[in-house]
């Protein structure tokens, strides 16, 4: 499962520095040539639950398996695509595949270990596919640079295909065995294309502006669509997703710690990456080599991470982890023309702690408040906040950065206010992180 989740992140991260090569062959601006990993993250948020809830009823395992098929397949015909039409049309079947995956993953890493030791087993799943990001524009842009942005595609389908054979033979199938077997559709459509509205619109926004009639009509119809889908939950006798999951304090707080978690990563990892490459004018290998100063602590840390749970509290952890965040991108803020390296370096240190402690835990905090035979749809959840948390981050970072773009000094007279922002709303996760878990003593136990 650690290694299915290494092929969702590192297939997001790791095609950005691809994009050019791309655009070379089959042509198209640099708006389209972003679509290509906006339809991938757009077919991979918006039926997140919807996989969960599948998997629950079905078997994560058999989910899981076709998630790893469709993911094959469409890294397949992306690697063989000669038009970009083609090439959206196989991101869009690649990121259907991630959603299968990503839904059931960390569900079943999560039922398939004691309660000693799914803690330190979350984390060891979790920091693989934090590493995944990480390494994603290293490997990219080594994969693209010594051969072609089709193998980038290529290498990903045996690698697909023995997580595949691996998870038939090891994995043990898991469902949720005291649900009636039915399917709630009207949850499954509205929060599908509600999900899809908002993050359509989300990405979309920041380069044709808020005020584009496509973005206010595609973010409009997305939140009408999640109001009638709360709407649908409270009625439906058998709902997708049992909206009291959100109203414990217990899953709310690790998930909005995970939702700013994410959100603060997408825009490290974007805002870094065009700071290195284009005012530093790193190549993309010696880019993914400067940010090993967040990966190094964020794989060393993160199993560590899951251990120290039950010893020093899960809301201490995440507490110190939103305070790392926050502290690095007050270094990120201190970025300026005469500024060295070195201040980069010790904000993505910052950064990789940060996330081995917030990331890590509120995974494991937000599943622990939940029933086992919930764990499916939880994970479909956590999952979906993530996905739209980064969305989140980056729409509200592209549009401060817009607001204070300017012609002169652009880029770095418009990054202060924006890691100044994102800063800002990892100080403001501060409280949601000190909330009692259901992993501190006293809390409401897991059945």
């Amino acid at each position: 499962m650690a290694a299915a989740n290494v092929l969702v992140t590192l297939d997001f991260f790791g095609l950005n520095t691809a994009l050019p090569s791309i655009g070379k062959e089959l042509g198209g601006d640099t708006q389209s040539l972003q679509w290509i990993a906006n339809i991938y993250l757009l077919a991979l948020a918006a039926p997140l639950v919807a996989a969960g809830r599948i998997g629950d009823l079905v078997g994560r395992r058999t989910v899981c398996l076709i998630g790893l098929v469709v993911f094959a397949a469409g890294s397949a015909a992306s690697a063989a695509s000669e038009s970009l039409g083609v090439l959206f049309v196989s991101r869009g079947v690649t990121g259907l595949g991630a959603a299968m995956i990503t839904a059931t993953a960390l569900a079943i890493v999560d039922s398939s270990f004691p309660p000693e030791r799914r803690s330190f087993a979350i984390g060891v799943w979790s920091s693989v596919g934090a590493v995944g990001s990480a390494i994603g524009p290293l490997l990219g842009g080594l994969v693209t640079e010594v051969l072609s942005w089709r193998w980038f595609f290529v290498l990903a389908v045996p690698f697909v295909l023995v997580c595949a054979v691996v998870t038939a033979a090891w994995v043990e199938e898991s469902r949720d065995t005291t649900a009636a077997r039915t399917f709630d559709l009207a949850g499954t459509v509205t929060i599908t294309f509600g999900l899809a509205g908002v993050v359509f619109g989300l990405v979309r926004g920041p380069d044709a502006g808020w005020a584009d009639q496509l973005v206010l009509s595609s973010l409009f119809v997305g939140v009408v669509l999640l109001v009638l889908f709360v709407v649908a939950e409270r009625r439906a006798a058998v709902p997708l997703v049992n909206l009291k999951l959100f109203e414990r304090p217990q899953f709310l707080s690790p998930a909005t710690v995970a939702f700013v978690a994410n959100a603060a990563f997408g825009v490290t990892m974007l805002y870094m990456t065009l700071y290195l490459q284009n005012e530093r004018h790193l190549s993309p290998i010696e880019t993914g080599i400067v940010f090993l100063a967040l990966t190094i602590p964020l794989a060393v840390m993160s199993p560590y991470v899951g251990r120290a749970v039950p010893v020093i509290g899960a809301r201490v952890l995440m507490t110190v982890g939103c305070t790392f965040l926050v502290a690095s991108f007050a270094a990120f803020a201190l970025i300026g023309a005469r500024t060295g390296l070195l201040l980069v370096i010790a904000g993505l240190i910052l950064a990789g702690i940060g996330q081995a402690l917030a990331f890590n835990v509120s995974n494991i905090a937000s599943l622990a408040a939940v029933p086992d035979s919930q764990v499916g749809v939880a994970s479909g959840a956590i999952n979906g906040v993530r996905q739209v948390g980064t969305l989140v981050g980056l729409a509200i970072a592209g549009a401060v950065f817009n607001a204070f773009d300017e012609p002169e000094s652009a880029f770095l007279h418009a990054l202060r206010p924006t890691m100044i922002t994102i800063g800002a709303i990892c100080l403001l996760t501060i409280p949601f992180a000190l909330r009692r878990s259901a992993l501190e003593r006293g809390a409401a136990p897991r059945s």
